[in-house]
């Protein structure tokens, strides 16, 4: 899934999006199920809250990858 870093995209878009196409696991998962996390770069592995602006985060931290997947507990 590519999508288009804007100066408005949230981590909640990214989810948004992942959750509206009609292919795959991604309609039988729901919001909440899933989270948005930021790998790799200058971090080891966290969780991004819904808010996060994903350009400033690109920006803090460009060889990051972010990756969809359930929460761990």
């Amino acid at each position: 899934m590519a999508i288009q870093l804007t100066e408005e995209l949230k981590a909640s878009d990214v989810l948004a999006r992942f959750l509206s196409q009609e292919s795959g696991v991604a309609q039988t998962l729901k919001k909440g199920d899933i989270f948005l996390y930021e790998i790799g770069g200058n971090i080891g592995e966290r969780c991004l809250d819904d808010d996060t602006y994903m350009m400033d985060l690109h920006q803090l931290n460009p060889n990051a990858e972010w990756v969809i997947k359930s929460k761990r507990r």
